[in-house]
């Protein structure tokens, strides 16, 4: 059940991964103005922060309807994935704040994507 929590929590940071990088390419190639208003100049710092230390970790928004079992679960996968050497956790306040996966990570991640394109 492990490997399973494992697989599905590196394929799903792969998609927010490629999510935040496209959105802030977008907004790079906007020909308007990108985000003029307070609140969207807000959103694109907020993605540019994810795009630089990863997006942020949520497990509900990940993972909706996730249980409290489910969530610790994906804390020890994170715990795991982080002693392999698979993702980098930045904290804030002793708390994880954001996961970004390693080079090594993302390939894992690519390679599972290929394995199983839709899970």
């Amino acid at each position: 059940m492990r490997t399973d929590a494992r697989n599905a929590f590196l394929v799903r940071l792969l998609e927010l991964t490629r999510e935040v990088e496209a959105t802030v390419e977008a907004a790079k190639l906007s020909r308007d103005p990108p985000f003029r208003r307070y609140d969207q100049r807000f959103q694109l710092v907020r993605f540019i922060n994810e795009r630089d230390h990863g997006p942020r970790y949520e497990i509900g928004r990940w993972f909706p309807g996730c249980t409290a079992a489910e969530a610790k679960r994906f804390q020890r996968v994170v715990r795991d994935l982080h002693a392999a050497g698979l993702v980098v956790g930045s904290m804030g306040d002793r708390r994880l704040t954001n996961v970004m996966l390693t080079p090594e990570g993302r390939a894992e991640a690519e390679r599972l994507t290929k394995e199983c394109p839709k899970r």
